[in-house]
């Protein structure tokens, strides 16, 4: 027998499981910290709300995970915006794709000091949909619902971009818009998670295409990066981070201005300890103090490794390692084979 559960309230921090939920339009589930809902049961009609909905705080890391399996039909999971408005995330399956569930979010304007796909030109909602749990994708059309009371931007001036693997917003092509809602094609841009709509008539300043971090010679981190385009761009304050979540700025690189060739930046970190890994991401700002956050990237520094060789007075190497006699020299290497100290028994 299907198990219905009914929600009045409920606010989750770990993962749940359910057959199926009902959510009435004066309830809500709160997916907190990363916390999130599985949905059993396969049917269309698994979720049902006459109102309410989840609602997910600051971050995508919540999430409602449904098990669609290989059916088709329209399946709606139902959000509610920080101001209690609908905004439901529909997934329209036509033809049938090969796998189990799909994980759905959707977020207000996150917290930017905590995350790195922050677009400066958001109307102010992320979406995250996953189809990692199938080898091959169904067909059909994804449908993002959006407050359109929330935004000054008309919907004839939105342009939807997803985050690609390497941390770059890219436009969605296909999308058809109305107020509030724009539609695409579910299988277009599959491999990419995370989704915003972004005001066209205020372009990103600076297009990126990589921002990479290294360590050079356990020595310091070497930061480098390229832009393709760059629009009023003052330049990048470099920031860094121990945690990853808290950030603070170590140094500023002047960019280009106006610029619709490629170029490239770097900066050395030299205030590194060894056996620590740093973070760091840029934060570009443009002429008029509107910035963006890039990537974030980690850089590790490996302990101090030393090595113990033993030689006679006659500088001849011994070949034991079990302690020295008199008149015995130690000679202590690190990883650089250099010299530390002689020490003489």
């Amino acid at each position: 027998m299907k198990k219905l559960i009914y929600f009045i309230f409920l606010l989750l921090s770990v993962d749940a499981y359910c057959q199926s939920i009902f959510i009435d339009n004066t309830s809500y589930v709160s997916l907190k910290d990363g916390g999130n809902l599985y949905i059993e049961d396969t049917s269309v009609n698994a979720i049902y709300s006459s109102g309410g909905g989840f609602y997910i705080a600051d971050t995508l890391n919540g999430f409602v995970e449904w098990n669609i399996q290989k059916n088709k039909g329209q399946y709606v999971v139902p959000f509610l915006s920080y101001s209690n408005v609908y905004v439901p995330i529909v997934l329209d399956i036509t033809s049938s794709g090969v796998g189990s569930s799909v994980k759905f979010s959707t977020t207000d304007t996150p917290i930017t000091s905590i995350i790195s796909y922050y677009n400066a030109n958001s109307i102010g909602r992320y979406w995250s949909l996953d189809f990692s749990n199938f080898t091959t994708i169904p067909s059909g059309m994804i449908s993002l619902t959006y407050d359109a009371n929330a935004t000054t931007y008309p919907y004839y001036d939105l342009i939807t971009k997803y985050h690609n693997p390497s941390n770059i917003w890219t436009d969605v092509s296909l999308g058809v818009y109305s107020y509030g809602l724009v539609t695409f094609p579910i299988g277009v841009y599959n491999s990419n998670k995370k989704w915003t709509l972004v005001n066209t008539s205020s372009p990103l300043p600076v297009t990126l295409l990589y921002f990479k971090g290294e360590n050079k010679e356990n020595k310091f981190s070497h930061l480098t990066w390229e832009t393709a385009l760059e629009i009023n761009n003052n330049g990048f304050e470099i920031e860094k981070s121990l945690d990853g979540f808290s950030f603070y700025t170590i140094g500023w690189v002047t960019g280009n201005g106006n610029s619709t060739v490629s170029h490239s930046y770097e900066f050395d970190d030299y205030k590194i300890e060894l056996g620590e890994t740093y973070y760091y991401r840029l934060k570009q700002v443009d002429y008029d103090g509107q910035f963006e956050y890039s990537n974030i990237v980690s850089v590790s520094f490996g302990d101090i490794t030393q090595t113990l060789e033993y030689y006679n007075l006659l500088g001849q190497k011994l070949d034991f390692n079990n302690g020295v006699s008199d008149g015995v020299y130690i000679k202590v290497i690190n990883g650089e084979a250099s010299l530390i100290r002689i020490i003489k028994n």
